[in-house]
């Protein structure tokens, strides 16, 4: 029996806040601000030595080797998010929600998978709208 290929990550969870009423109110307007926000998370990933290994809709995940790292790009992403969304229309704005959890994970060929995945979503999903939630 083969072992699996296990690892140490700091895994990065992002998510669009009310991105179902953004979708029902402007769908190309939505699409557009979500393009700007995917380059804004990309772009700070890179930076920060992730790597980016999953995308669905509105969901974004990022594996770092650095704890430290992930929680830097998070704070910067949400800088640059925040700028972004200054010369929108509030009820425009486009906002994430961000969880970071250090654990083992499973690399696959198409990424990581495991329990400190599965908590980084779950803490993205209780941060502040504009937020990051660290596990302890």
């Amino acid at each position: 029996m083969a072992r699996d290929s296990r690892k140490i990550a700091a895994i990065l969870a992002a998510d669009v806040v009310d991105y179902s009423r953004l979708m029902g109110a402007d769908e190309a307007g939505t699409l557009a601000a979500l393009a700007i926000r995917r380059a804004i998370f990309d772009t700070g990933v890179r930076e920060f030595d992730g790597r980016v290994f999953g995308s669905v809709g509105d969901s974004l995940m990022a594996e770092f080797a650095s704890a430290v790292n992930a929680v830097e790009c998070a704070k910067a992403i949400q800088g640059a998010i925040a700028d972004e969304n200054a010369a929108m229309p509030a009820g425009a704005r486009m906002r994430l929600r961000i969880g970071i959890n250090l654990g083992d994970v499973i690399q696959g060929p198409d990424g990581v998978a495991g329990d400190a995945v599965n908590v980084a979503a779950r803490l993205q999903a209780l941060a502040k709208p504009g937020g990051v939630l660290i596990s302890g």
